[in-house]
């Protein structure tokens, strides 16, 4: 009886999850469109700007992305030139990532309007709820 209560609140948990996180993407996406980007392309190109010069493997790991899509993530943000490329030319595997200019202001503003839009859906939890809903979430493992 344990264990099948235990599926039933987790599957609830899956499932509240999964509707928050469709929520805020839409949030979210709605206010990237104005840089071209995507919450999952934005997040990539703050882990450059925090981390950098870095690696797509590096950047796949960290965040917990398949390396093919870091690659199809990298190349819009190089199209957009938001980042730029150190290291040897060819294989963009082998090279390094850091921001530009433009790619470091993008990333403060998209930020900004983030944060905003996150003070929209969250506005009565206090820090230490929400540090208690990190502390509890960081328990779940990721593959």
């Amino acid at each position: 009886m344990y264990i099948f209560y235990m599926d039933k609140l987790n599957n609830e948990l899956i499932d509240y999850i999964t509707k928050v996180t469709a929520q805020l993407e839409k949030g979210y996406e709605l206010e990237l469109t104005e840089f071209f980007l995507n919450h999952q392309q934005l997040l990539v190109l703050d882990r450059i700007n925090k981390e950098g010069p870095i690696s797509q493997k590096d950047i796949a790991s960290q965040l917990n992305l398949n390396k093919a899509h870091v690659s199809k993530i990298v190349k819009k943000l190089v199209s957009l030139e938001y980042l730029q490329a150190i290291g040897q030319d060819g294989d963009a595997r082998l090279k390094l990532w850091t921001t530009s200019f433009t790619g470091i202001q993008v990333s403060t503003k998209a930020f900004e309007k983030i944060s905003a839009q996150n003070q929209n859906w969250a506005p009565e939890l206090s820090a230490a709820e929400v540090n208690q809903m990190i502390r509890i979430l960081s328990k779940i493992k990721l593959s």
